[in-house]
């Protein structure tokens, strides 16, 4: 018996025995879940089964009467659910998930093909809303964050089939978030994976980022990012890795849109009223960040607003700066890399230390495309970047060296 089995067998007795509630037990097995791999084989040989079935029932279906073809959906999808129910009764759950995932493909595919038959007229986008919707309960019936994976990859397909036909507005919009809020978020809080948070949250971010593009010229994106990165650094630790995943795509948000707008500066919002709103807007978020990075004791923190003031420079100063805020937004970059790296080294955290090296990287590839490109032979662009990246890890190494004997001498 492997440790996951044991502690499983071992959570279920203290359940029992009333030691844990029913709530301290699904936490500690959501926490160790992660070492118990599902068999790939079942899955694969399942999931070839269902397109097996799925390819012979479209292979046939022009012959079917309306009645045979609805019966054959009802039953294919009874049968892929109570076999998947029966392996998992049985002790298999690999089996049992993967075939629960093969009726889940049925249901999908039988929402678009009653549709043909009785040739339903709404927006196709509502179909996978559907889907998604009768998908959710199974993750939450089986506990299976592999399940939660293809909840999450049935309202991927369904954002990105909405914004591009345009069936993302109105009503659309709002049954997606709610389908979101609903839906998959507390699978999310549920299951608390890394990927998946990220995952979940990019959708998320990307969708908000969509459906706001109307609003003002442009100063809703740094206002949606920095909205992001403080709902991480406001959420409670305890949540791990929720808080570090919204930090994180705040951070990757704010680089990203200010590397588009130092090769597109044109695209730099001019003043207009709505945008001035959303920049006030802005002052205060980052002024609550602040804040709440001084509660903390933690004013290293500060440092991440760069991006985001740079943007707000940017804003206010745009008339006179002109052709030279690209400076402006560089410069920013390049304060927010060196200050993720320290503050990252006083923290004593090497994924900040990482991202701020990778930001500095960036920084230093668009500083030289955008300024040096026609005079700076590439060449020597690439040996000065390679010989500063090896004495920012050298110092990097070093530091960490220094921690390691710390720990040694505090360990005696």
């Amino acid at each position: 018996m492997n440790k996951v089995k044991w502690l499983a067998a071992e959570a279920k007795k203290w359940k029992d025995e009333g030691i844990i509630d029913e709530d301290q037990h699904e936490r500690i097995m959501s926490r160790y879940a992660g070492g118990a791999r599902t068999p790939v084989l079942p899955i694969l040989a399942a999931v070839l089964l269902g397109l097996g079935v799925l390819t012979f029932i479209a292979s046939n279906w022009q012959g079917l009467l309306p009645g045979t073809k609805l019966t054959t959906i009802i039953v294919s999808l009874a049968a892929a659910y109570a076999a998947g129910e029966w392996g998992r009764r049985k002790g298999h759950e690999g089996w049992g998930v993967a075939l629960t995932i093969v009726g889940i493909a049925i249901y999908g595919a039988g929402i678009f093909l009653i549709g043909q038959i009785y040739q339903v007229s709404a927006h196709p986008v509502y179909a996978f809303y559907l889907w998604f919707a009768g998908a959710v309960p199974l993750a939450w019936h089986y506990r299976s964050r592999l399940i939660a994976w293809v909840c999450l990859l049935i309202l991927t397909v369904s954002a990105l089939y909405g914004m591009e036909d345009r069936y993302h507005d109105g009503m659309e919009r709002v049954f997606f978030y709610l389908l979101f809020a609903a839906g998959l978020a507390p699978l999310v809080w549920r299951f608390r994976g890394a990927w998946l948070t990220a995952l979940s949250g990019s959708l998320l971010l990307v969708s908000a980022a969509y459906d706001l593009d109307d609003v003002g010229d442009g100063m809703v994106y740094p206002v949606l990012f920095l909205a992001c990165y403080l709902a991480g650094q406001w959420l409670p630790t305890s949540l791990a890795p929720i808080p570090t995943v919204l930090r994180n795509l705040g951070y990757l948000g704010s680089v990203l849109l200010t590397v588009f707008l130092i090769f597109e500066p044109y695209d730099i919002p001019a003043h207009n009223v709505t945008d001035t709103w959303l920049a006030a807007g802005l002052a205060l978020l980052a002024g609550w960040s602040a804040m709440l990075s001084y509660r903390a004791r933690q004013p290293e923190n500060a440092t991440d607003l760069i991006p985001f003031l740079a943007h707000l420079l940017v804003y206010w100063l745009s008339p006179l700066l002109l052709k030279n805020a690209a400076v402006v937004l560089i410069l920013g970059l390049f304060a927010f890399a060196i200050g993720m790296i320290v503050g990252g080294e006083r923290k004593r955290q090497v994924d900040r230390i990482n991202l701020g090296a990778l930001f500095f990287g960036v920084s230093c590839v668009v500083g030289y495309v955008n300024f040096a490109w026609d005079f700076l032979d590439k060449s020597l662009f690439f040996l000065l970047g390679g010989a500063l990246m090896l004495v920012i890890s050298g110092l990097l190494e070093r530091q960490r060296r220094k921690w390691v004997n710390d720990a040694r001498r505090e360990s005696r």
